[in-house]
């Protein structure tokens, strides 16, 4: 007996039973669409049905909803015949047999699995050939069965399909038969019967079909159609370790996209780039989309990073064209997580983790305090007897992190529905901060009209609480560690060091400091699509966004700093109103070797933000706090203050997307905005782009190579817009409050010019170029990315002196500026190991970046708009360092934020032997001048010039090992926690760091000696996780459980505290003694579902 295996698949697909709950509550999905009356019960007690001339389709339908039977069909199989039948309290074979009676269909149950197929005979054969029985096996590369496969005598009805073991058997098959292979999104295979009667087969994953979904904006298409620079990050390609916020589930997932945050404050936002910084006024953070809402970055971070079914990022002009004026910071569009069909279950997903700052500053403790106060400073510091570390005084020894979610789904052929409800509570480093946040969302969809009309409804709301204390870690850091950590129990106050700066509050103070935000966010969103003809739909869109955030603040009366003003409250609030609605008309058509994809949009958007604030002072007591602003005394002009801001945007877009014979792409875009911001002679703006791909590997000369599985190549051009640096009324003269007097013998307020006029202020205008390639090797085991692209920002905007006269006002807002970004990209992963038992998956990314400001000055109505020569960008300053503070720079021909200090050249001592800083005199005059214009040399940039990822996931069996590293090269960081704490000048009134007596210096000013190198390789986390067998627990259809840590470690040279500081923005770089110390956290994660 002759066998044959044939290499016809990489990759297994598996099916599991599921447990549908909940069945009384999601039935009326689909009970608004059915006739039939199905009553069900648990399948051990009976199922009753009862219907007439119904489809087998929606009989089976049914079944499924009302049970947990999970149905697999032959191709072949009838869904369209009809069904009448009524049985009570019957099992599912009676049913079945009642259902197959006199047809040509069988069924077979194998636990909650019921394969149906058809029984046929060969049409149009040679009776004279001698017909055999014909079996085997269908496995994928790693030796599983596979389900559901095709296999079908070629020419013939006769046909099979593999069991729940990968089985088939066809009978009447002859020796010049060939069979048909075939699954959806594998390859197809015919094989040659001749002599065999076992043919077992190995199938091969379709990697050149690129039909993979792809949601690029507005549209929807596939891999294949797309050619601009997009990257798409699913739901299990996301990260591992601990999930905080969604933005942390893609760290490091798509090359040009930097993610970075100052140190570890629970209660910062990150900073998001992609591509680099594009503008110096504002708008650089990338637009987000979810689901269809226009939104940002906090908005992505208020939902459940489990409930996000995929991520899509565009990143070059070509496709960031479709959102024109707001598209020039490249476009997030986040796709909930949304019911499939013939899946009903709950999952929860639980995280409890640990957290601890992994490393500190070390300043002199109690007793090394005291030690270099006599042998120093003769003991003239003074010392209260007490022995208290403030640093660990006001930080948690460890704080929790716990983030839990439920899901519930439902769905059917006619609709389907998801609902999330979830909590993430995170306690901060510093003891009485952190945040909770409660969140919950809803979203259905529904097929009605023959399936000809859609639709899909989104609600969802959170409510965040969060303390986020004041920064005390700079009054920590340096207070005299020989106070007290208490009040003093005779004056009732804390112990104060009258010799130290206000800027340094008693770090006891600081924590009694009440701080509270709350904030309320609620959207719903709402889309119907009616299918006209085929090819051609129109859908309609709308959505409301309604957010409401106060802040709440309380200094007690008897603090050193609210002393005077005997303590204050302070409430602001600030809520907004968003609207917004579109109209879309879709079409798609195929014919021949055309395929043609358009769209045409219109839409109008609506904002509208409510502030106001108020604080009072003179309180007698600290019992009432923020929540009785009448108990403060104290109200003055001024103390009170409100406003109101309402922008329009309407926009017409239209699309197309054109491909011929599986190898030419062309898409356009065209989008034009007018927008309620700019000025009158610039209310409208054309966004336009276009991009082109070539599918090398359909070509007839790529055909015989066995090397590229696919291989395209793409490029693209395009404009888009920025008008988020602007404010709804930068455009006009406005008139606002400036004071009180009296005007007959009444207070009244006068008013004043608060800026100019600018009829010409419109977008910043960024244009760019980008030309990539695609490609997978080696049957799809190794898949790659590759970008190069170059974009030039017109029409800068910036905030420039003006004279008064002409102008009312001494500053204007206006458009002169222009700035280039360019950069490579390349991104890589591949299934180094896949077999049964083993599986290694290696993926990295990395990108270089380079950018510069070409111009930054013009005219304006006759008057030239200039800036000084070097214009400040960070300042970093301290105690006895107040002049001179500038750390930072941007300039013309120079990267925008470059470091220009004054240069090191050694040090000053004097006789006893107390050093001061020495620096070059560069431009030779004799005189050593620290000004913004005098000795400083340029030494290095903010943003790094490389960034890189690397994640690996090692598989045995059903355990997993995930690792990820992610790392940032060529660029600076300017020490100016060490420069301060540094300095012997502050002590004894002011701790210093354990490094400060050996080095002696006696001295405070910017200097290169304390600027670093950046460079770091941080191993962000480390996951082990273990995927239950659901024949362990079966009641589960999915469990798992994994552990990680986060922040492993750092690989650095720089000597700070961390050089994870935020230089993804140009205006970072400096560690400025703020910076919170970096968290490890240990994590347990569970996910079960039902």
């Amino acid at each position: 007996m002759e066998t044959t295996y044939l290499n016809v698949c990489d990759r297994p697909i598996s099916r599991w039973s599921i447990v549908r709950l909940l069945k009384t509550v999601l039935l009326l999905l689909c009970v608004s669409f059915s006739s039939v009356y199905v009553q069900a019960s648990d399948r051990n007690e009976g199922i009753t049905i009862s219907c007439k001339n119904e489809s087998l389709e929606q009989v089976i339908h049914l079944i499924e909803s009302q049970s947990s039977y999970l149905f697999v069909l032959n191709d072949k199989v009838n869904t369209k015949h009809k069904v009448s039948i009524k049985i009570e309290n019957g099992n599912i074979n009676a049913i079945l047999n009642k259902i197959f009676q006199g047809t040509n269909m069988t069924y077979q149950v194998d636990g909650d699995h019921i394969l149906i197929s058809t029984t046929h005979k060969s049409i149009g054969l040679d009776e004279t050939r001698q017909a055999t029985m014909i079996k085997g096996k269908i496995v994928d590369n790693a030796g599983e069965p596979m389900i559901g496969v095709n296999v079908l005598v070629k020419g013939t009805t006769n046909g099979a399909i593999t069991d729940f073991e990968g089985n088939y058997s066809l009978a009447d098959v002859n020796e010049n038969d060939v069979l048909m292979v075939t699954y959806i999104g594998y390859l197809t295979q015919e094989i040659k019967v001749g002599k065999q009667s076992v043919i077992n087969v190995v199938m091969k994953d379709d990697t050149q079909s690129l039909d993979e979904v792809v949601v690029i904006g507005y549209a929807v298409g596939n891999k294949r159609s797309v050619s601009g620079a997009v990257d798409r990050v699913t739901a299990k390609d996301m990260n591992l370790g601990y999930i905080a916020t969604p933005i942390d589930a893609i760290r490091g997932k798509v090359p040009g996209m930097v993610i970075s945050q100052d140190g570890g404050n629970v209660n910062a936002e990150p900073t998001v780039r992609i591509r680099g910084t594009s503008s110096l006024s504002g708008g650089n953070d990338p637009l987000v989309i979810i689901d269809g809402v226009f939104g940002s970055l906090e908005m992505l971070n208020t939902i459940a990073a489990q409930d996000i079914e995929e991520v899509t990022v565009l990143k070059d002009a070509s496709e960031t064209a479709q959102y024109g004026s707001r598209g020039a910071a490249g476009v997030i569009v986040v796709t909930t997580a949304k019911g499939k069909e013939g899946v009903s279950n709950i999952t929860y997903n639980g995280q409890f983790g640990i957290s601890h700052a992994y490393k500190q500053l070390q300043m002199l403790s109690p007793d090394e305090w005291r030690h270099v106060n006599q042998t120093l400073f003769s003991g003239v510091g003074k010392d209260l007897g007490a022995s208290t570390n403030w640093m660990d005084w006001v930080q948690n020894s460890v704080y929790t992190q716990n983030n839990h979610t439920v899901s519930l789904t439902q769905a059917t052929k006619k609709g389907s529905m998801r609902a999330t409800f979830g909590i993430n509570d995170r306690t901060g480093s510093v003891r009485n901060t952190g945040n909770t946040t409660y969140y919950g969302r809803f979203n259905s969809n529904l097929h009605g009209l023959n399936n000809k009309l859609s639709l899909e409804f989104n609600l969802s709301a959170i409510y965040r609480e969060s303390k986020p204390g004041s920064n005390v870690w700079s009054s920590a850091a340096v207070y005299n560690p020989t106070y007290p950590s208490e009040r003093n129990p005779e004056t009732g106050i804390w112990d104060i060091d009258n010799n130290v700066s206000s800027m340094v509050v008693h770090p006891g103070e600081i924590m009694e400091y009440d701080l509270k935000n709350e904030s309320t966010r609620i959207n719903a969103s709402a889309r119907a699509t009616y299918k006209i003809i085929d090819g051609l739909s129109l859908s309609a869109f709308g959505s409301f966004m309604y957010v409401n955030a106060n802040n709440k603040a309380y200094y007690p009366n008897d603090v050193y700093a609210y002393r005077g003003n005997r303590g204050r409250a302070q409430v602001s609030n600030r809520h907004g109103k968003d609207w917004m609605g579109n109209i879309q008309a879709n079409y798609s058509k195929e014919f021949n070797k055309h395929a043609i994809n358009a769209l045409a949009l219109v839409e109008g958007q609506s904002y509208y933000t409510f502030n106001s604030s108020v604080y009072t002072e003179g309180f007698d007591t600290n019992y009432f706090k923020y929540n009785n602003l009448a108990a403060g005394a104290l109200l003055s002009y001024g103390n009170a203050s409100s406003g109101a801001q309402k922008n329009t945007l309407l926009s017409y877009m239209a699309r197309l997307n054109y491909m011929f014979d599986n190898k030419y792409v062309i898409t356009v875009n065209a989008r034009t905005d007018g927008s309620s911001k700019l000025g009158a002679n610039h209310k409208w703006g054309f966004f336009p782009s276009a991009s082109a791909a070539w599918i090398i590997s359909n070509e007839e000369f790529m055909k015989k190579q066995k090397i590229f599985s696919t291989l395209k190549l793409r490029a693209g051009y395009g404009v888009t817009g920025n008008q988020d640096a602007i404010s709804p009324l930068n455009s006009l003269q406005v008139l606002s409050p400036n004071g009180i007097s009296s005007y007959n013998n009444q207070s009244v307020v006068t008013y004043a010019v608060a800026s100019n006029a600018n009829p010409d202020l419109k977008w910043e205008t960024k244009y760019t170029f980008d030309i990539g390639l695609d490609f997978t090797m080696f049957n799809g085991r190794l898949r790659g990315t590759m970008d190069y692209f170059h974009s030039t920002t017109k029409d800068l905007l910036y905030t420039y002196n003006v004279s008064v006269p002409p102008f009312t006002y001494p500053t204007l807002l206006a458009n002169m500026g222009e700035m280039v970004n360019k950069g490579f990209e390349f991104s890589i992963s591949g299934e180094v190991i896949k077999n049964k038992k083993w599986g290694l998956n290696l993926s990295g990314n990395v990108s270089f970046l380079k950018n510069k400001l070409i111009s930054l000055s013009g005219a304006y109505n006759g008057e030239a708009l200039t800036t000084t020569d070097w214009v400040v960008v960070s300042s970093a300053g301290g105690s006895g360092l107040t002049a001179n503070t500038a750390v930072t720079y941007m300039a013309e021909g120079y990267p925008v934020g470059i470091f220009r200090l004054p240069v090191h050249d050694g040090f000053n001592q004097a006789s006893d032997g107390k050093k001061t800083y020495k620096f070059k005199d560069l431009d030779g005059d004799g005189t050593i001048d620290h000004s913004d214009s005098g000795d400083r040399e340029i030494l290095g940039q903010v943003v790094p010039k490389v960034n890189m990822n690397l994640n690996a996931q090692l598989r045995y069996k059903q355990f997993d090992l995930s690792v990820q590293f992610n790392g940032a090269f060529g660029h600076k960081i300017y020490n100016a926690t060490h420069l301060n704490y540094n300095n012997l000048n502050l002590f004894p009134s002011y701790n210093v760091l354990k490094t400060a007596p050996d080095l002696g210096i006696y001295d405070i000013v910017h200097t290169s000696y304390w600027l670093e190198k950046g460079d770091y390789v941080n191993i962000e986390y480390i996951t082990l996780g273990y995927n239950i067998p659901t024949k362990v627990f079966k009641v589960f259809s999915n469990a798992r459980i994994a552990l990680s840590c986060n922040n492993v470690a750092t690989i650095t040279g720089y000597s700070g505290l961390t050089p994870m500081i935020n230089s993804a923005s140009f205006q970072g770089g400096v560690d400025s003694r703020n910076i919170y110390p970096i968290n490890r956290t240990y994590t347990i994660q569970l996910i079960l579902s039902f």
